[in-house]
């Protein structure tokens, strides 16, 4: 075939084409200047930096006629065997096919012979972690004291299945990813000395899809090339869907659709992708990405190092998080990636990314802590200057306030058992000392003592009573802890119950077997009236005037203006409303 691929045909020469690989190329260069050159190295890295072609430009180096140098001249024998690959004293063997360990003892009886007309006999083995480990187990008295005329130079992509054994034998040389301005420029320049017309833009994607490989690069621009020959400016679109690319306007569009939580807008664009037959998990991976670059350009620290897109798509990318929180961007971007293996794995990615879009659309902004503190300070300053909180606040005092201290005065509190009795011994004295001077008449002192004879004697009376309702109906007993005897007739008592409602309905639904107890107590049948007291009506007033007005105090409190803005602020909403007592 006379067509010529661009990775074969643009395949360095020297070190100094190498593409962004200056640490490896510029220490070997160093080696080869100083005669320190090693007799087993290992090139380890991505696929398609340049492994094999910086061994095979070493190797060159090592065999040119003029050499060693670190500039072959490519021109003599050696070099032009070598470029060809027809090169008698530099053999390439690809592990891969060859790691039997049939292969490396017939390569170990070999390096015996001194090369043909060269200066070293060297041995490039491609993808040398596919060897077998018995194949590493023979090669390892040969790689350690070879004979002075041999080299090993191997390549790998995957250096930690390299035995330890072998790895020490080596002098390793690690390979980095292309970046995307490096490649892009490269494919540039190949362009122009092709004179072929493809737009910077064109250039970025390819270089993006690359992943940093220059190989991958290049056979993606041969692509490209093909497709735009003999067309107009306008097959952009065609040049994305022959290679399978999907077009960056779709993820930015796609991305500020869910920024806004544009939930129809975000859907349609994914449709468009999948009617162009483009991948659904590769887009999802590519959506990740993008809101971890949002997320670190938001940021604004180290972007060019972090961020490995071209320079436009960064300023189109700081338009984008202009107007919301690096919280936010990384609310969705953490969503996303936990929703990544979910939809690479679905029966049905589409439906996946579907809930996946909906979910993230839906999710509402979080403000930073230092918004969140700068928002509290202007909300309670507001409510420090506005008089109508002030007001709110004074109702609210008002109307929470314990009872009067006047009708607190005219409750009756009887003393429990842990009190001193001593207050009550001397309120019964102060009733006694109260009883009607002499300048009254002799019936008022006669109607007084009698009044108190009858109390004493009713007290008497309940405690014996209650003795018994103890003995009897110890389950009971509580509810009656607030009564008391109030009359006594020959056929009738009235007692007086101040505990709650549920305390009266439950000793009168006992009213049989405290008539019994009460016949036993007085030796005769009597009946019982039961009394519901004041002051357990007292108290269920008050309790239903206290909600009424924590009612209209709550009411009050989700209406007024300021909370209502408060609630815009923070973009919350009222779970509950506390009253402070």
């Amino acid at each position: 075939m006379s067509y010529l691929v661009l990775a074969r045909k643009y395949r360095p020469s020297t070190f100094d084409e190498v593409v962004e690989q200056t640490h490896v190329t510029q220490t070997l260069k160093n080696a080869v200047l100083s005669q320190r050159v090693a007799h087993a190295i290992l090139f380890s890295g991505p696929r398609g930096t340049g492994k094999t072609t910086i061994a095979r430009i070493l190797a060159r180096s090592m065999n040119c006629y003029e050499g060693p140098t670190e500039m072959p001249c490519n021109k003599c024998r050696s070099c032009l065997d070598i470029t060809s690959g027809n090169a008698v004293d530099v053999m390439e063997v690809d592990g891969a096919s060859n790691n039997g360990v049939e292969h490396i003892r017939d390569l170990r009886d070999r390096v015996q012979y001194r090369p043909a007309h060269s200066r070293y006999k060297i041995y490039i083995i491609d993808e040398v972690h596919m060897l077998s480990t018995a194949a590493f187990n023979a090669l390892l008295k040969t790689l350690e004291e070879p004979p002075q005329h041999v080299m090993f130079l191997f390549a790998t992509t995957e250096p930690h299945k390299i035995p330890i054994t072998i790895l020490s034998r080596c002098q390793r040389h690690d390979l980095r990813r292309v970046n995307l301005v490096s490649i892009t420029n490269h494919l540039k320049n190949l362009c122009e000395k092709e004179q072929i017309q493809v737009k910077e833009e064109l250039l970025s994607i390819v270089a993006r899809e690359a992943g940093g490989s220059i190989r991958d690069a290049l056979s993606l621009l041969d692509q490209v090339i093909v497709c735009l020959d003999n067309q107009d400016d306008n097959q952009d679109i065609d040049v994305l869907d022959l290679l399978g690319i999907l077009d960056r306007k779709n993820i930015f569009q796609l991305s500020s659709a869910i920024i806004e939580g544009n939930i129809p807008e975000a859907l349609d664009k994914l449709q468009d992708v999948y009617d162009r037959g483009h991948d659904l998990k590769k887009l999802m991976v590519d959506l990740t990405a993008h809101f971890r670059n949002l997320l670190i350009v938001k940021i604004g620290k180290k972007i060019d190092r972090l961020v490995n897109v071209p320079e436009h798509e960064i300023e189109a990318m700081k338009k984008q998080v202009e107007k919301v929180t690096p919280h936010y961007i990384n609310q969705i971007f953490d969503t996303l990636f936990q929703e990544e293996t979910f939809i690479r794995y679905a029966p049905q990615p589409r439906l996946a990314l579907e809930k996946a879009i909906i979910k993230i659309a839906s999710i509402q902004p979080v403000l930073s802590l230092d918004q969140l503190i700068e928002k509290i300070d202007g909300l309670q300053k507001t409510i420090t200057e506005n008089p109508s909180a002030k007001i709110v606040y004074n109702r609210i005092e008002q109307q929470i306030q314990p009872p009067s201290q006047q009708a607190a005065e005219t409750q009756y509190v009887w003393p429990s058992r842990n009190q001193d009795a001593e207050p009550l011994k001397e309120k019964i004295q102060t009733e006694k000392t109260q009883i009607p001077e002499t300048k009254e008449s002799d019936q008022e002192i006669k109607n007084y003592s009698d009044n108190q004879k009858n109390i004493e004697s009713l007290d008497i009376i309940w405690q014996k009573l209650i003795a018994q309702i103890k003995n009897e109906m110890p389950a009971i007993a509580p509810s009656l802890k607030e009564a008391k005897l109030v009359e006594r007739t020959d056929t009738q008592i009235s007692i007086e119950v101040n505990g709650s409602f549920f305390d009266f309905d439950r000793v009168k639904e006992k009213n049989t077997e405290f008539t019994k107890i009460a016949a036993k107590v007085f030796n005769q049948p009597v009946s019982i009236q039961w009394i519901q007291g004041k002051n357990s009506e007292s108290a269920l007033k008050l309790q239903k005037e206290k909600n009424e007005r924590e009612l209209v105090l709550k009411k009050d409190a989700r209406n007024h203006p300021l909370v209502k803005e408060a609630i815009r602020l923070f973009n919350g909403k009222i779970l509950d409303v506390k009253i402070l007592q």
